[in-house]
């Protein structure tokens, strides 16, 4: 096979060498990308000096340059020169490398270069087993810093340089008395300081970093899932022994009335805007460790809940964490409107799918439901995107509804291949389409939105979107090497609108927020709301 390889690049870079000597005025050598596959092809044959040299080039062209930065760099670790192969690193990490820790470092070229400590102090400062919890954690805070600064595209927009240091020096003066929990929850409210919803820290959950350090998860989970309908957090879903609490509302959570247990959380999470903050509040309103560390809950093992029942019967009850390793109770958790109801409603019923297309005869309506902007391995997003073109045309629907409701995003860059499909169509005219989006609407989505909104006829229907049009994205995750926690930085601005407007959603044209009524009788106020929009029209 290895030698398959090898007779398949040495190929590669002969027919490469031939072209460009031939036509040296050609289109081809002036792309950037001709100059990076030719690059990547000599590296296979081993001729390392015209890939260094094709690599160069690639840079010169502005052809990716970050990447082009990486592959000299391995080139210079293969020779043994680690000052050069530092330097091309360097060189990356400044012109914002995405995901520098995992993809740059785990290369077995750059790997090469792990033994030598100036290397690892400067780009992965990993400290030995037997350093202090303060040590590793005041490592990975400067680390942090150097980082955010160098990756985040506008580091200072939402934080002014001094409160930030005053932050960092504040968090790194707790490291030697704090708990790992806590240190973690004050990294969230760092990063929550950045003022946008994709610059995040992301506390470990078990996991192993380069098959070098296993970090343990530094939070559980209290098993009760609950949602923000309006000003009210109901019960939607427990683990066994709590389906009494089922439906109830949420009037306490640790030492605290509801709303002041809500607006503790807040200060770590994230946001691009109000909405994140009904979507994120109730996972972080479950976990203990979190709560604790806030000053709303004396425990770390267990949340207390104070819960007023359907039958208006005040219960308290104390629920017992479990590991996050468990996690995946979340998705088996029971849907409170199913058990009423027998089935839940539409836009329920398909969330653990990507895609869902169904064609609703009594309304001549074609149902798209996009759950995630991505390729999967059942299907790639323009497969997906040809489904809906196909049911298009067999059904001819009068209405078209595309549901965003829980699409936290994905690829922008796929996007095109639906909206191609649904611009310009039958149902690409006024009060014939229509686009469903909510607080967990985010990122990918936001775009897909955007690009339905410049190219289409679509109404908007639901709740204020949970970003803006215009938001700063592409998370480029910077991995801290001694406590496992991950951060993400934005390193790219999204303009759904023109540069100048400042809006902070997209606002629907059609109101329709999720409620209790409707959820218990298992109605979708979305699809109620069109329903009632096309019956008034006709």
């Amino acid at each position: 096979m290895m030698k398959q390889v090898f007779a398949a690049a040495v190929s590669a870079l002969a027919l490469s060498t031939a072209a460009l000597a031939q036509s040296p005025n050609d289109p081809d050598s002036w792309n950037g990308s001709v100059w990076q596959a030719r690059g990547e092809a000599a590296v296979q044959a081993g001729d390392i000096a015209t890939a260094r040299a094709a690599f160069r080039h690639q840079r010169a062209l502005g052809h990716d340059s970050a990447q082009a930065a990486v592959e000299l760099a391995g080139l210079a670790a293969r020779e043994g020169d680690i000052e050069l192969a530092m330097g091309w690193l360097d060189q990356a990490a400044n012109e914002g490398f995405g995901q520098f820790e995992y993809f740059a470092l785990q290369r077995p070229d750059i790997q090469l270069l792990m033994a030598d400590a100036g290397f690892r102090a400067r780009f992965f400062p990993l400290l030995g087993p037997d350093a202090s919890q303060a040590e590793r954690w005041r490592t990975d805070i400067a680390f942090l810093d150097r980082r955010y600064r160098q990756t985040h595209m506008a580091p200072f927009r939402h934080v002014s340089e001094a409160n930030w240091e005053a932050a960092i020096a504040e968090l790194t003066s707790r490291a030697a008395t704090a708990s790992e929990a806590e240190m973690s929850v004050g990294l969230m409210a760092l990063m929550a300081l950045a003022g946008d919803g994709h610059t995040r820290a992301i506390a470990p959950m078990g996991q192993s970093l380069f098959g070098i350090v296993d970090v343990p998860a530094h939070f559980s989970f209290a098993p009760l899932q609950t949602y923000w309908f309006g000003e009210e957090l109901r019960v939607i879903g427990t683990g066994a022994g709590d389906h009494d609490l089922l439906g109830g509302r949420v009037v306490e959570i640790g030492n605290l009335p509801v709303a002041d247990a809500e607006a503790a959380v807040r200060q770590v999470i994230a946001v691009d805007n109000q909405m994140n903050y009904p979507w994120l509040s109730p996972r972080l309103l479950s976990t203990p460790e979190v709560l604790a560390a806030l000053g709303v809950s004396d425990h770390t093992d267990a949340v207390r809940f104070v819960i007023e029942t359907r039958s208006g019967q005040r219960l308290e009850r104390i629920v017992e964490a479990r590991p996050y390793e468990d996690r995946d109770f979340n998705s088996a958790l029971p849907d409170y409107s199913a058990r009423v109801n027998g089935q839940p409603p539409l836009h329920l019923a398909h969330m653990g799918d990507s895609f869902h297309i169904e064609y609703l005869p009594q309304d001549s309506m074609l149902f798209v439901q996009v759950n995630a902007v991505g390729n999967v391995p059942q299907e790639s997003f323009a497969d997906f995107a040809a489904r809906v073109g196909a049911a298009l045309r067999e059904h001819r629907p009068q209405t078209l509804v595309l549901d965003l409701r829980h699409n936290s995003g994905g690829d922008s860059d796929l996007n095109a291949d639906l909206v191609n499909v649904i611009a310009g169509s039958e149902v690409d005219a006024p009060g014939r389409l229509y686009t469903v989006m909510g607080r967990r609407t985010f990122s990918a989505a936001i775009n897909l939105i955007s690009d339905m909104k410049r190219f289409t006829d679509t109404r908007l229907v639901g709740e204020p979107s949970g970003s803006s049009p215009n938001f700063v994205g592409e998370t480029n995750m910077i991995m801290l090497p001694n406590t496992g926690m991950f951060v993400s930085a934005s390193s790219r601005m999204h303009l759904g609108q023109q540069s100048h407007m400042r809006d902070i959603w997209w606002a629907p044209d059609l109101p329709a927020p999720p409620n209790w009524a409707d959820y218990v009788a298992g109605r979708d106020p979305a699809l109620e709301a069109i329903r009632a929009e096309l019956t008034g029209r006709t």
